[in-house]
């Protein structure tokens, strides 16, 4: 596991390409939401869950970023149902005793809900300098991320006595057409899956990498209420990440 040597210091606790198609109308148990690629780790008790002098950083040692939105939570919040509805119907049909299959999610840094993110960028023949002396390419193979959705059902118990994870999204492998862009400054990170890809562009330095990430959904949960009977896409957010955080610096 990488040393990490540097911390978010604006974060607070965390209270945790090939066409398409169309899922059934299936609910899935909230306790049981975390369907997109799930791994084995232990967040659904509010990881990332501690903060020391005002870093961020979990109970394993990763360093976690956040997704935020310069818009408001409820622009941010329809954001984020549509990314999620790849696997969910995040928006149940209330008036007919169907709940929503998400929560609500705040795009402000810091908040109780929120979406954050940790991530594992390796480059080829060494480490990464965010200096650019050594312009080592970016391994896709050994490049991942992870997306935690902490909204406002997380941690809390459902109906059936079972504590409701987070909705994470894993990505093991970044796609051949990542890159990084060492006279610019600039790295563009792309990752896919079944359900869709995630992009995040953006620029680096010595403390922060951060831009712009966007989604492309190639499938859904037909949702009574959604208003789009179709896959979602669109821009999830800004972000940003300590650098060596993200990247397996020198």
């Amino acid at each position: 596991m990488k040393n990490v040597i540097m911390v978010l210091a604006l974060l607070l606790v965390l209270p945790g390409l090939t066409g398409c198609g169309k899922k059934d109308n299936k609910r899935t148990s909230i306790s049981n939401r975390n369907a997109r690629n799930p791994i084995n780790e232990p967040v659904s008790t509010g990881d990332p869950q501690s903060t020391d002098g005002g870093t961020q950083v979990s109970n394993q040692g990763y360093v976690y970023g956040q997704i935020y939105t310069y818009s408001t939570d409820a622009a941010f919040e329809h954001d984020v149902r549509g990314f999620t509805s790849a696997t969910l119907d995040p928006w149940g049909d209330p008036s007919n005793g169907v709940q929503p299959e998400l929560g609500n999610v705040s795009g402000q840094v810091g908040g109780q809900t929120g979406v954050w993110i940790r991530g594992d960028a390796n480059v080829s023949g060494g480490k990464f300098d965010p200096s650019g002396k050594n312009q080592r390419p970016l391994d896709p193979n050994n490049t991942n991320v992870r997306i935690i959705v902490w909204d406002s059902y997380a941690g809390q118990t459902d109906a059936n006595g079972h504590v409701i994870p987070e909705y994470g999204v894993s990505f093991t492998t970044a796609t051949s057409n990542s890159f990084i862009n060492y006279q610019s400054r600039t790295a563009v990170i792309v990752f896919e899956d079944t359900y869709g890809w995630v992009k995040f562009s953006g620029t680096f330095d010595a403390e922060w990498f951060k831009g712009t990430v966007e989604y492309y959904n190639y499938d859904y949960v037909k949702s009574i209420v959604s208003p789009n009977d179709a896959p979602w896409d669109g821009t999830l957010g800004q972000f940003y990440i300590s650098t060596c955080g993200f990247f397996y610096c020198e």
